[in-house]
């Protein structure tokens, strides 16, 4: 009688498995964590492409690339809109635009932004420019 019992608990327990596995619920369930996985590899890839942003802007100081400042720069437009930082957005535009004019303008600037002035420099090794910002933060206010 006993084995009767067990054996029909069994059955059932396997049928109410199976009709788990293949509810609706569980597989809509496992839809929704299949989009999310997706979703989140976006971001991650979006998130990536920023730090990669990042990573330029600095090299291209540190080299002291004007043309690559720039295009850094204009690569920030579209994340500082996102991310809600509106006066940066507008103040990035327009400095653009103003350095777009500076060749017309003003070409003995351009000229020594081209050759590297736009960055101070305090050791003569490759790769040392630095933000005036920055500069004037690590040494004349102590």
């Amino acid at each position: 009688m006993q084995s009767l019992q067990s054996d029909v608990l069994e059955s059932n327990a396997e049928t109410c498995c199976d009709d788990i596995v293949n509810s609706e619920a569980l597989q809509l369930l496992d839809k929704c964590i299949e989009e999310l996985k997706h979703s989140l590899s976006l971001l991650w890839i979006q998130f990536l492409n920023y730090i990669r942003k990042i990573e330029n802007c600095v090299a291209c100081e540190r080299l002291k690339d004007w043309n690559g400042h720039l295009q850094a720069c204009s690569a920030f437009l579209n994340l500082f809109a996102a991310t809600g930082h509106i006066h940066y957005a507008k103040s990035a535009r327009l400095y653009l635009q103003n350095m777009a004019k500076l060749p017309e303008q003003h070409p003995w600037l351009y000229q020594k932004y081209v050759e590297g002035a736009h960055t101070v420099e305090r050791t003569e090794h490759c790769f040392n420019g630095l933000w005036s910002n920055l500069v004037i933060e690590q040494t004349l206010v102590c």
